[in-house]
């Protein structure tokens, strides 16, 4: 398996919005592409990524709501 070819910016971008256009809420999407994210260090961590092509896509988290 080519993890390398797996792990890019692209990937990332397209499955976000594949998420988005299933309607998954941000929240979920935000949860989905930092454990992503994680997996990614991990595998760099542990040498099965050397070299990474890309940083790992930027998540746009939500301010949660406070009730008043």
């Amino acid at each position: 398996m080519n993890l390398i070819n797996s792990f890019n910016h692209s990937r990332f971008q397209q499955y976000a919005d594949f998420l988005k256009a299933s309607g998954t809420s941000s929240a979920t999407i935000d949860r989905k592409l930092s454990s992503l994210n994680s997996f990614q260090g991990f595998l760099i961590k542990k040498s099965y990524i050397k070299n990474p092509s890309t940083a790992p896509l930027t998540i746009n988290r939500t301010l949660p709501f406070i009730p008043k």
